[in-house]
């Protein structure tokens, strides 16, 4: 069980970090569409870590101890990159598609 859920937090990872990697960001329309994605791999990725870390924690070793400690810290990196690319796409969103929109209205003002 221990190993199976351990694939599953490697998984999670891997696919979170290819989606902060290959994030595409050319249209607002895929701009959205890639934050769903990448939103739904962070939510699958702190999933996984929450399982192993409980499964870890179970087994009460040293050993297990030390991995849920280690698989700790690398969800919190993984929470601080979230919360750099949600500023990322928030502020690209508004700076390239927003301020299209707002211009023409604030030029009849």
């Amino acid at each position: 069980m221990l190993g199976e859920l351990k694939r599953e937090r490697s998984g999670a990872q891997s696919a979170f970090t290819r989606k902060v990697n290959t994030t595409n960001l050319s249209t607002e329309e895929k701009l959205k569409a890639e934050w769903d994605k990448f939103g739904s791999e962070y939510c699958n990725l702190i999933s996984a870590n929450t399982d192993y870390i409980e499964a870890l924690s179970e087994a009460d070793t040293e050993v297990s101890r030390q991995q849920a400690n280690n698989v700790g810290k690398m969800a919190e990196d993984c929470d601080q990159r979230f919360a750099e690319v949600e500023q990322e796409v928030k502020l690209s969103l508004w700076s390239r598609f927003a301020l299209l929109e707002l211009a023409p209205l604030a030029r009849r003002a």
